[in-house]
């Protein structure tokens, strides 16, 4: 049986084209949507006749107004409880209570009240709205972004086929049910449908959603509408339309339509038209023989004939034009909502701002609409020309407003990525599928080289090799760059390194090239790249020199040591001073070999070598982590040429250079880069004595390197996952909290400023608060959940009150109860200047002299650099010693020599 039905599931899969897995999961939500759309369209038109039977078409607008006004209130509601719940229980819970409503609103049909007729076409509003969004929410978290490429556009096709049999069923059995039992029919649906999703894949709770556009729904949706449309399906819906009730009741409909205004007058019109159109094109279609069994195969009765005047006199194109502009934006924000699915943000926002779309913008615009309406012909007394003349200014101010909206949303989402909201890694597609590797080859044969560099810096995170004889041909491209990195990606490829590519690339104009080249080749053929080798060492060309010094280096290194004897390096000495090219090839060299003779005649090319040869051996010491080269590596971080290269490699010797770096940040005497440098190292490196080395420097000074300590800590928990102490981080929080009240204290206690200077300490004293805050927040993200911890940075940062105060409760919540009663209060908005500071963890100075002191003494040096330029113009506050003490510190001076001059 099993194998029966693992059959069935094949050949079904293979005809939807989807694998048998994802047809069994797919399925349940098909027949969900399927269901949803099914009662959807039961349950409008009982909807809109029992509305235009009991209440009347004259009172359309002002239901539409408060389908408005009920959408927005519930969408915002609703949008916050939905975080509350996981998808799947939310979606059920969500349908079984709509369907329980329905049953309770067929009860209340029964009363025959006209507030019951209003309710009802607000509720089947929004539970069109409603429901077929928490379908797709459900679809979106069951399926990654790989299978929903291939099983969306069957679950929309499934949605059209529910459309279509809700239609057929309704036509069928309305005038044998009745309106009102059609919303048991629809609750029975809905009922169906949270049977159907019991069934329905779990949602995936850390799956990757991306815009991926499928055009198999379109595909099925034509196939669905060709299946309808045979077997005389257009002829049951000419019979249908011209058998409609409407046309039977649009005589005494518009009579008293005359009475309640012209607008009204004319959508009937308009749908009158409408509906004549219909039938007589079904009319047209029909087969010949069965107008003829009809009676209406006269030339007075061409269908065509009466069609003609009715497009060409004007009435319904000009009535179908709007409908058409006002059914494609209705569309646009529809896909623009669906394709929240696949924007990488939390899920918990694609759910809110899912939903507060669906029920909000298109009810939202029907009410205004209405209201326009209203107010021009009811109270001003305008006519629907100059109505038209408004509709087209509204169509021409939307056209203006989404050129706005459009770069606005490009400056959203760049502020989004900056300010850490978006997660990148969602960002990331995959490279092994065939879709995306047909994106890319195009890109490879591109005219700029930056674009082919850039497709090439991608393909190298695919797994597949797949791309090789892409990349192969990019091995005699123009560019040098291109070729060296095309050559890299195909590392030792055998189809790369023989005939004709291997002597066309160790012939190469560009050394690096031919280094590569001799490298990849010594891996597979060691003896034939020995015999090169040496051929090329004693070359009079020095990319030939270059190419075999690198063949060698992938060598064993006994065999280097016998192949490069004293009197060969002796030669390549002497050329390497002539020749940085051929310089920089043996620094690398010797310093990847850091061998005794190797560390003996690097330190004489050293002495005196340029920033190339020296960038060289910085790649060298690096690969070997000799301790010999630890005081040069150490040195070269005052250098700025160097500096970058140094902080890595120093980064590499882990545990070994933790003392030396200590000794750079403590040193005030060295530069500012170099110090912030070896902050960089430590926290580039993998140890645990790095680590601890940072975290002590929260505590006591710094040199005003905190920001960088915090980064540097920072990056340990991202690129390592590093575990912190909470009592160290927490201590350093606590000091960053003491630090705000100080602040506040002290803009309370002194003037308003006076002049330049005092401004300027006033500002660097806000500046100080803010970034103190900052600090609290990267340092809970140490301690807790880092994702949830920079959401609440940004929230309490950028948003209004009740965000702010959402992030602040959040803070609270991850800590202990002794830490939230200080912390709290230091997270708080900074008090007005004169109000007092409320101080919960001890006393502060109070006097200026006191508090200007503290600032004076700062471990921030551009801090202490305003505080002693404002001291002298502060009352009470001059006159020190510490401020000639503070003076005196090469820091201070330094920044009061930069900054403030």
């Amino acid at each position: 049986m099993r194998s029966g039905e693992s059959e069935w599931a094949s050949r079904a899969g293979r005809l939807v084209g989807l694998e048998a897995s994802e047809l069994r999961r797919a399925l349940p939500i098909v027949l969900a949507h399927a269901g949803i759309l099914a009662a959807i369209y039961v349950l409008k038109p009982a909807r809109n006749a029992l509305f235009l039977d009991q209440v009347g078409v004259a009172k359309l607008p002002f239901v539409l107004v408060l389908v408005a006004v009920v959408g927005g209130l519930t969408a915002l509601a609703y949008s916050r409880q939905s975080t509350r719940w996981r998808t799947d229980r939310l979606v059920q819970a969500s349908l079984l209570l709509m369907a329980s409503s329905l049953v309770g609103c067929r009860l209340l049909l029964g009363l025959d009240s006209e507030w019951v007729y209003f309710a009802f076409f607000v509720w089947v509003q929004l539970f069109g709205l409603l429901s077929t969004s928490l379908v797709w929410l459900w679809a979106n978290a069951a399926f990654d972004a790989r299978e929903a490429r291939r099983v969306f556009g069957l679950i929309a096709t499934g949605g059209i086929f529910g459309a279509i049999l809700g239609g057929l069923f309704t036509g069928a059995f309305a005038g044998l049910l009745g309106a009102r039992n059609l919303v048991v029919v629809a609750a029975a649906l809905v009922a169906g449908v949270v049977f159907c999703l019991g069934f329905a894949p779990p949602p995936i709770a850390s799956a990757r959603k991306r815009a991926l556009r499928g055009s198999r729904g379109r595909t099925r949706a034509r196939a669905a509408v060709d299946f309808v449309g045979r077997e005389r399906g257009v002829d049951r819906l000419r019979r249908g339309v011209r058998g409609h009730p409407l046309q039977r009741l649009r005589r005494p409909v518009l009579r008293g339509c005359r009475r309640q205004g012209g607008l009204l007058r004319l959508v009937l019109r308009v749908g009158q038209r409408l509906l004549a159109a219909v039938s007589d094109l079904g009319h047209a279609l029909a087969p010949p023989a069965d107008r003829r069994r009809r009676g209406s195969d006269g030339a007075a009765d061409d269908p065509r004939l009466r069609l003609r005047p009715l497009l060409g006199v004007g009435g319904l194109p000009f009535a179908a034009t709007p409908k058409a502009a006002d059914g494609s934006f209705r569309h646009s924000i529809h896909k623009s909502a669906t394709e929240l699915l696949f924007l990488p943000i939390p899920e918990r926002t694609k759910r809110r701002n899912k939903l507060f779309i669906d029920t909000t913008v298109d009810t939202t615009a029907t009410g205004l609409g209405a209201l326009v309406v209203l107010f021009f012909t009811e109270g001003l007394r305008w006519s629907y020309t100059i109505l038209a003349w408004l509709t087209l200014a509204f169509a021409l101010g939307g056209i203006f407003l989404a050129r706005r909206l459009r770069a606005a949303y490009v400056d959203a989402f760049r502020r989004a990525i900056e300010s850490r909201r978006i997660d990148l890694t969602k960002l990331t597609v995959g490279l092994d599928e065939a879709s995306v590797r047909d994106l890319l080859r195009p890109v490879l044969r591109s005219d700029q080289p930056r674009q082919v560099l850039y497709a090439l810096d991608l393909m190298a995170g695919a797994s597949s090799r797949g791309f090789d004889d892409d990349v192969r041909s990019l091995l005699g491209h123009p560019a040098a760059s291109i070729r060296r990195r095309a050559l890299e990606l195909l590392g030792t490829d055998p189809k790369s390194l023989t005939e004709p590519w291997r002597s066309t690339l160790l012939a190469d104009e560009d050394p690096d090239v031919r280094a590569l080249m001799m490298t990849a080749w010594a891996r597979l053929d060691p003896d034939a790249v020995i015999e090169r080798s040496l051929e090329d060492l004693e070359s009079e060309d020095e990319r030939a020199v270059v190419g075999a010094l690198a063949g060698l280096l992938a060598l064993p290194k006994s065999t280097r040591e016998d192949l490069l004897d004293d009197e060969r390096l002796d030669r390549l000495e002497a050329r390497s001073r002539a020749s940085d090219a051929i310089g920089a090839s043996l620094a690398y060299h010797l310093a990847s070999d850091a061998s005794p003779r190797s560390l003996a005649r690097i330190s004489r090319i050293l002495g005196s070598c340029s920033g190339e040869v020296a960038i060289a051996a910085i790649r060298g010491a690096a690969e070997s982590r000799a301790p010999e080269l630890l005081d040069w590596l150490v040195s070269c971080l005052s250098k700025r040429g160097l500096r970058t290269g140094a902080r890595r490699a120093l980064a590499r010797y882990g545990a070994p250079v933790v003392g030396l770096l200590d000794a750079i940040i403590d040193d005030g005497t060295k530069p500012i880069a170099a110090r912030k440098a070896a902050i960089r190292a430590l926290a580039d490196s993998e140890s645990s004595e790095a680590q601890r080395s940072l975290l002590a420097r929260l505590d006591h000074g710094a040199g005003g390197f905190d920001p960088e300590i915090l980064e540097g800590l920072n990056r340990m928990r991202r690129r390592h996952g590093m575990a912190f102490p909470a009592v160290e981080v927490t201590n350093a929080m606590s000091h960053r909290a003491r630090e705000l009240r100080v602040i506040r204290a002290t803009r309370k206690s002194l003037p308003p400023p006076s002049c330049d200077t005092t401004l300027l300490f006033d500002r660097a004293l806000e500046e100080k608060s803010y970034r103190s805050q900052d600090e609290i927040f990267v340092l809970l993200g140490l301690i807790h959940d880092p994702k949830a911890i920079e959401d609440a940075q940004v929230h309490f940062r950028r948003g209004d009150r009740v965000t702010r105060a959402a992030a602040l409760e959040y803070v609270v919540n991850v800590v202990d109860v002794v830490t939230a009663q200080w912390l709290l209060p230091a997270l708080e908005a900074a008090p007005a200047r004169g109000l007092d500071v409320d101080d919960v963890s001890g006393s502060l100075p109070s006097g200026p002299r006191e508090l200007m002191d503290i600032w004076v003494r700062a471990r921030d040096p551009w801090l202490r650099a305003c505080a002693l330029a404002a001291a002298p113009r502060i009352p009470a506050s001059g006159g020190d010693p510490s401020t000639s003490a503070a003076l005196a510190e090469a820091s201070v001076r330094e920044w009061l020599g930069e900054e403030l001059r």
